[in-house]
């Protein structure tokens, strides 16, 4: 659902504001200064300034795409990048993307409903004590898929090893 007037704004049925504006931004934490800013625009078929090469991707790899390639950030000569990402961006099949195509590591928290994540082979049941995890590693990608019990149960994605 979208706003006549504001045509970026997304509907969420599961969080307290149902009506908002999402954006995915690229800061640097220690200088506290943003480089990048993307307002998440969901489905749209517009794109606007999205670039040309990651228009086919799914809506959520589509802004941390653009926003690696607007930078000029992939394939750094120096050194490896490192994100930390909220659990609205993650997938695993975007942690694979940014390590195979631009040497960008990828670590933070995953909603385990998305397609890709692998919940049949992550069990906790509800009998499952606090602190007790259990994770996936896969090799070939680098990539370690964890979750684990705390107040609720909880998962993250990484591909820093």
């Amino acid at each position: 659902m979208h706003s006549q007037f504001c045509p970026a704004r997304q509907y969420d049925e599961d969080k307290p504001d149902k009506l908002r504006v999402d954006f995915f931004v690229q800061a640097d934490c220690r200088d506290l200064f943003i480089y990048h800013l993307d307002a998440y625009q969901g489905n749209k078929k517009a794109n606007t300034d999205i670039d040309h090469t990651v228009r086919n991707l799914s809506t959520i790899q589509k802004a941390v795409a653009n926003a690696i390639i607007k930078l000029g950030i992939a394939n750094d000569p120096d050194r490896c990048r490192y994100f930390y990402m909220g659990s609205h961006y993650i997938t695993p099949e975007l942690f694979a993307m940014m390590t195979s195509t631009w040497n960008i590591q990828g670590v933070g928290t995953y909603k385990a409903n998305r397609t890709g994540f692998a919940s049949d082979e992550l069990q906790l049941d509800k009998h499952t004590k606090q602190g007790d995890y259990i994770y996936l590693v896969d090799d070939h990608i680098g990539m370690v898929i964890t979750r684990w019990k705390d107040s609720k149960t909880l998962q993250t994605v990484s591909t820093i090893m």
